[in-house]
């Protein structure tokens, strides 16, 4: 069964992405997943008595049996639905009918897997912008080590994270200037373009916070080797200084 014909499916009757969710064929679970979501975005009424059981669903059964795989197809499915459910979650009305996945998203940063981090990271950042009342200090300092990871992607995947925390207008957000500052000296142009992104984000509620990094954000504007961090660049200290 292909994803049109399950999304067909799912938005007649929505209860089946349950039954389709614990199908052992991942492709099948992937498309049920995505089915869903774009169902639960649109029209986010017609899911509202299934939601929390959808997500209960992932935690106990779906993720788990994710998690103990090895196999690329199933490790980037994993990374997909954590993504999902972060962005899922940014389009809800109530968003805190999913709030039990929150320390399952916090769990996988620490996945060995890459792939799997970025899509936990980057789902956190759209599930705290919709709740940052759930943002405590724990939880912020596990999203600051993150932004030192070995690898630029999930470096860069932090950064965009917190750039969505910052959008939510939490105060916490300013939590990582000191160590966003320090990304935008990254030998990487995806993390340093997102670190402009952060700035951008954040000069929306707190620009007199950002000015500390207004001098480097104009050099990299000026003379960044990169087109896309330049206009990143340029676009963040026109935020700060509007």
């Amino acid at each position: 069964m292909d994803y049109t014909q399950l999304k067909d499916l799912i938005a007649g009757s929505p209860d089946l992405a349950i039954r389709y969710i614990r199908q052992s064929d991942i492709n099948v679970r992937i498309s049920a997943f995505e089915a869903f979501c774009l169902l639960a975005s649109n029209h986010p009424a017609r899911v509202d008595n299934i939601i929390a059981d959808f997500g209960e669903v992932l935690r106990m059964e779906v993720i788990p049996v994710l998690v103990a795989e090895t196999e690329p197809i199933y490790l980037q499915a994993l990374a997909q639905i954590s993504y999902g459910i972060g962005f899922l979650v940014s389009k809800m009305p109530n968003p805190s009918r999913l709030i039990s996945l929150l320390p399952t998203l916090f769990d996988l940063l620490s996945h060995p897997y890459p792939r799997v981090k970025i899509g936990a990271v980057s789902g956190l950042g759209y599930f705290i912008g919709a709740l940052p009342e759930e943002f405590d200090d724990s939880r912020i300092n596990l999203l600051l080590r993150i932004l030192a990871d070995d690898d630029p992607e999930v470096r860069a995947s932090a950064a965009f994270a917190w750039g969505n925390i910052a959008l939510g207008g939490s105060k916490k957000a300013t939590e990582a200037i000191g160590k966003i500052y320090g990304l935008l000296t990254d030998s990487h142009e995806m993390v340093r373009g997102e670190a402009c992104g952060f700035f951008n984000s954040l000069a929306t509620y707190y620009p007199a916070e950002c000015a500390v990094a207004l001098p480097l954000l104009r050099e990299l504007r000026d003379s960044d080797p990169n087109i896309i961090v330049k206009e990143r660049a340029a676009a963040s200290v026109q935020a700060i200084t509007a």
